[in-house]
C-alpha cells in the first residue's frame, strides 16, 4: 500500500536520556535487529537535551535501500488535559499543537540508505527533557458544580510523524513512522490520514518560534491553556469531531501515558 505524499497537503508545511543496558538486553537486541535484515526499519530518534537539538531518521535494517530518501514530517508538542474527580479518579484528553515544517534550520542527508540517514536541525528554543520535573504544568481552579479538578501538561518533546517512501528491491513501499520521546510505532493509513486532517483543522494553535529566546514548549503550553479557558470555542483542538479523528490521538495518548479519557488502561501499541 503505497500512500501519495501529497497527502501531507492536509497538514501545516531529549537529546534522549541513554541508560546503561546488560550484555543481554544487547545481545537480544542484535538478535531482532538481524530478523529485520530481510526488509528496512526506520525510526525516528529525537535528540533534544543539547544546545543543538536534532532528530534523525534511521534505519535500523541492514538492508540498502535502491535510493536516498527525501522525507517529510509532521511535528506536534504534545499536551494533555487532566480530570481529577473527587474520589481521585483521573482522566486525560490529548492535544497536539502543530509546528510549521519551516522552523527545522538544515537537513542533513547523509547519501547512505541505512543508519544515519537523515538528521533535522532544530532552533535552540526546542532543547527539552523528558524528566517528570521538566513538564509544564498548570492547575486550574475547581469547577464548581462537580467539583472537578482539572490542570494542564505540556511535554518536553515532540511528536513526529512521517510517511516514508522508498524504493527496496526495486519494489515501492511506504511505512507511516511516529515517533515520541520515549518510543517509535508505525501508523496505518487511516491513521496517518487522522493526523493529518487534525493538523489542517488546528492550524490556529500553531506554535511559532519564541522570538525572545523562551522555551517553545512554554509557549505551547501557555497557548493550551488559553485553548482550556476558552474550550467551546476549539472542540477540534480537544478531538470533538464526529468520528473523534478515527481515536488517533487516544492512541498517542497512551504511548506517553497508559491512561485514556475514559480512565481505563490502554495499549500503547499505536499499531494495534
Amino acid at each position: 500500500m503505497r500512500i501519495i505524499l501529497t497527502s501531507l497537503d492536509y497538514a501545516l508545511k531529549i537529546l534522549p536520556i541513554f541508560i546503561s543496558v546488560s550484555a543481554l538486553y544487547i545481545s537480544i537486541r542484535n538478535r531482532g535487529a538481524a530478523k529485520r535484515e530481510g526488509k528496512p526499519n526506520f525510526r525516528i530518534v529525537q535528540n533534544l537535551w543539547t544546545q543543538e537539538p536534532y532528530f534523525e531518521l534511521i534505519n535500523e535494517s541492514n538492508s540498502k535501500l535502491d535510493e536516498p530518501l527525501n522525507p517529510t514530517y509532521i511535528m506536534l508538542i504534545p499536551s494533555k488535559l487532566f480530570f481529577v474527580k473527587k474520589d481521585g479518579q483521573r482522566s486525560s484528553l490529548m492535544m497536539l499543537s502543530p509546528i510549521s515544517y519551516e522552523v527545522i534550520t538544515e537537513q542533513v542527508v547523509s547519501g547512505i540508505t541505512k543508519n544515519q540517514i537523515v538528521t533535522s536541525k532544530l532552533p535552540p528554543c526546542f532543547f527539552g527533557k523528558k524528566g517528570d520535573r521538566d513538564v509544564i504544568r498548570t492547575i486550574f481552579p475547581d469547577q464548581s458544580s462537580e467539583k472537578l479538578k482539572m490542570y494542564v501538561e505540556t511535554y518536553p518533546f515532540l511528536v513526529i510523524m512521517s510517511a516514508i517512501n522508498y524504493k527496496y528491491a526495486k519494489k515501492s513501499y511506504t511505512d507511516i513512522v511516529l515517533s515520541t520521546s520515549f518510543n517509535n510505532c508505525n501508523l496505518d493509513e487511516k491513521d496517518f490520514i487522522n493526523l493529518c486532517m487534525y493538523t489542517k483543522d488546528n492550524y490556529m494553535h500553531e506554535v511559532s518560534v519564541p522570538e525572545d529566546g523562551v522555551s517553545i514548549y512554554k509557549k505551547a503550553h501557555e497557548q493550551v491553556c488559553h485553548a482550556v479557558k476558552n474550550m467551546q470555542n476549539y472542540p477540534l483542538f480537544f478531538g470533538g469531531r464526529k468520528d473523534g479523528y478515527g481515536f488517533v490521538l487516544k492512541k498517542i495518548n497512551a504511548m506517553i501515558s497508559p491512561y485514556d479519557f475514559l480512565g481505563e488502561k490502554f495499549n500503547s501499541n499505536c499499531g494495534s
